[in-house]
């Protein structure tokens, strides 16, 4: 062997090396991912928000036009648009009485991401201010109401959290519209 070819091969990695490189590599990608994780939760947080408040003031106008009032319902894992029912408007009781949208795909039920709270904290307590169900058997009831005068109630703010992101997202609910306020972070 020349003295040449032992210089050239001696200017290799050891596969030890090429190894332990590699590790190095994949302890920074894991890192990078998983400081991103909490951003990405929050920017799903943004986008329900803006989508939630798209589709409440979408509702609002859909009650002027149908003449008809509409409702928002929280569940667990998400929430779902109903229509007052004006098959009993002439019974006392009617103004309990919500049936599920089902004639509009936008209005379809809405999951949320995993993990996301959806929650409403009314400014005031009206006389109309329609009240959570209690039971899972019980009628469809609105936690916040577009009448068909063009406005909402109860006035207050729908609150998005999620305990994956420090960001919280809060919706305003005010008589004249719906509107996402800026995040602010989780106390």
């Amino acid at each position: 062997m020349t003295r040449a070819t032992r210089t050239a091969t001696a200017r290799g990695f050891t596969l030890i090396e090429v190894m332990v490189v590699m590790v190095i590599i994949a302890i920074l990608v894991t890192a990078v991912s998983l400081s991103l994780k909490g951003d990405r939760v929050a920017e799903a947080l943004g986008e329900e928000a803006k989508r939630l408040t798209a589709l409440l003031n979408l509702a609002r106008e859909e009650a002027v036009i149908r003449d008809r009032d509409l409702g928002l319902v929280l569940a667990e894992d998400g929430y779902l648009f109903v229509q007052h029912e004006d098959e009993r408007a002439g019974e006392e009781d009617a103004a309990a009485q919500y049936v599920q949208l089902t004639d509009d795909d936008m209005f379809r039920p809405r999951n949320l991401p995993p993990g996301t709270e959806l929650r409403f904290e009314a400014q005031a307590n009206p006389a109309r201010a329609p009240q959570a169900a209690s039971t899972e058997n019980a009628p469809l009831t609105p936690r916040v109401l577009a009448l068909a005068n063009d406005m909402f109630l109860p006035q207050g703010v729908l609150i998005l959290r999620n305990p994956a992101t420090p960001k919280i997202e809060r919706i305003a609910i005010e008589q004249n519209g719906a509107r996402v306020l800026s995040h602010e972070a989780a106390p």
